[in-house]
């Protein structure tokens, strides 16, 4: 086919970056905790070989730092294999769990799991302490707080992983909630796509996963995934998951993919080959009103047609929705983690002081040095606690995302990137300029993007000498334009005076406001601006109601 148009070159390459999901790095107790694990059962079949020599051939009894070793033998292989017990039935359990049902309410708390195990460790191993007891008199109280301390912290901790869960949950689902449902559209329009271009039946189904027992109760990190037709899922994908939102994967990967998908759509639904008309467009679709809805995101012209460069250039602004969405949710979860970081430091604060208390140090002087320190803290930190707390609103009230329009100081920008502590916004002539949060806070802002209702201005001067018949028709006209733009605009709209302060008769200072369906870029915008006031000065001049 003799094709002008090269659907892999566009202006908007410089817009335009590869799909790349990241990913939740391990955190340092994960690390710590699967490396003591895999240590474990390295170590305990032998202490275990050891004390079974020990026992079958009666071996003396000596004393190693004033415990025998036949206790020392018996207690390393009661701590080495507890740990490994309970690592494989906590592992197990979360595995069940984590394939019974994909995305429930308890999954985002099974990446919990260690500090469960490490909690049920140092309790068995405080019985084990109790049982010993006659053997280890002198140390036992000493022995016995160690596992009491990893206890408590352990249980601290996985109140304050609980804490943050329903705090990431409830901080992205209201940040990003109106991104989620923009994108979310534009992912079903791609999903429809994709199963045109294969004609997928909805009526596909997935084998039955298959799962072996080697995966279940592994013992050590390895990833526990299976990828092809088998849909279990591993531990690691807990550890590797970066948002505990239920948002689906995304349609497109690269711009290579968006390209490819926008060609194969286009030659397959098209009936000349060069345009898509409405009903080669609502083919693509399972019903018409899906058609209907997914018509209006396309910038299409007067005579209601696609162009290959309109469709091709709006495939690649999906793929570049989804992009920029991964992108603010990772700079939430970035928040997230300053947030869980700083509670963490308040909990191990709280915990030293428990420790001290449960291992007999006296508090009276630390407290003295604390109340000192925080004095000489306070000092320090006054002059930051205005910029702090200006840069902590900014990101918690979520003003904008990646991509968003937006008016700063009466200067029209776009979006770039959105850090914990600057926000680097790009302006008209392509230039980059990097604010502070903590200034951008203070400034006058506006989210064009977001605005709940997409409006369309146009102010223009009548002949006070209109009577009201006049004004009707004029007013009917109207209607009936915007009628005829049905993808373009809803079908109410309001005349209005200027302003309450239009009060004079010499002229009568009029405001029409259409509101769009949807948001248009700024390129349509003015294109719909122009044909308006083609429009309404010709109208005016017609029916010669004009200045």
């Amino acid at each position: 086919m003799d094709d002008s148009f090269n659907w892999f070159e566009s202006e908007l390459e410089v817009e335009t970056e590869d799909f790349n999901t990241e990913k939740r790095p391990k955190s340092l107790f994960s690390t710590i905790y699967d490396f003591v694990c895999v240590r474990a059962n390295q170590m305990l079949p032998l202490f275990f070989v050891l004390r079974v020599i020990w026992f079958l051939f009666g071996l003396k009894s000596v004393e190693l730092l004033g415990i025998s070793i036949v206790t020392l033998l018996s207690s390393f292989t009661f701590i080495f294999g507890s740990l490994v017990i309970t690592n494989a039935a906590m592992k197990t359990i979360t595995y069940i769990l984590l394939n019974l049902g994909k995305d429930s309410d308890i999954e985002p708390f099974l990446g919990l799991y260690r500090l469960f195990s490490t909690t049920a460790w140092c309790i068995l191993n405080i019985y084990w302490l109790k049982f010993i007891k006659p053997e280890i008199t002198t140390n036992y109280l000493t022995y016995r707080n160690i596992f009491v301390a990893g206890m408590i912290t352990a249980i601290a901790y996985t109140f304050t992983g609980v804490l943050m869960v329903y705090f990431d949950k409830y901080f992205l689902s209201k940040t990003l909630n109106e991104k989620l449902k923009d994108v979310e559209k534009s992912e079903r329009i791609l999903a429809a796509m994709k199963s045109y271009r294969y004609e997928i039946s909805s009526s596909d189904s997935v084998g039955t996963p298959q799962c072996s027992c080697k995966d279940v109760f592994c013992l050590t990190d390895n990833e526990v995934f299976i990828e092809g037709d088998s849909n279990r899922r591993g531990l690691s994908e807990i550890d590797s998951k970066m948002s505990y939102l239920n948002f689906p994967p995304p349609e497109l990967h690269s711009v290579p993919d968006a390209k490819t998908l926008a060609r194969d759509i286009f030659y397959k639904a098209s009936s000349d080959g060069e345009t898509l008309s409405f009903d080669d467009f609502s083919s693509i679709f399972p019903s018409t009103q899906t058609a209907i809805n997914a018509y209006t995101y396309f910038d299409n012209g007067e005579d209601k047609k696609i162009t290959k460069k309109t469709f091709h250039d709006t495939i690649i602004v999906f793929y570049m929705e989804r992009v920029n969405l991964e992108k603010s949710i990772c700079r939430a979860e970035d928040f997230v983690a300053v947030v869980g970081n700083i509670l963490n430091i308040i909990v191990f604060v709280v915990l030293c002081l428990t420790y001290l208390v449960l291992f007999g140090i006296p508090l009276k002087e630390l407290l003295a040095l604390a109340l000192s320190s925080a004095l000489a803290l306070n000092f320090i930190a006054s002059g930051m606690a205005g910029d702090l707390y200006n840069n902590f609103m900014m990101l918690l009230s979520h003003q904008f995302d990646i991509g968003d329009e937006v008016i700063v100081d009466d200067v029209e920008y776009r979006v770039h990137e959105f850090g914990l502590t600057s926000t680097s916004l790009i302006g008209e002539n392509g230039g980059k300029i990097k604010f502070l949060n903590s200034d951008m806070w203070k400034k006058t802002l506006i989210n064009m993007t977001r605005a709940p209702e997409k409006f369309l201005v146009f102010k223009f001067q009548l002949n006070p000498n209109i009577n009201s018949k006049t004004f009707s028709q004029f007013k009917a006209r109207i209607h009936n334009y915007v009628q005829h733009k049905k993808f373009d605009f809803y079908d109410t709209f309001s005349l209005q005076s200027k302003s309450e302060g239009s009060t004079g008769i010499d002229i009568l200072d009029c405001c029409l406001v259409l509101r769009c369906k949807t948001f248009k870029n700024k390129a349509k915008k003015f294109t719909l601006r122009v044909d308006m006031t083609n429009w309404l000065r010709n109208t005016i001049d017609e029916m010669e109601i004009g200045i």
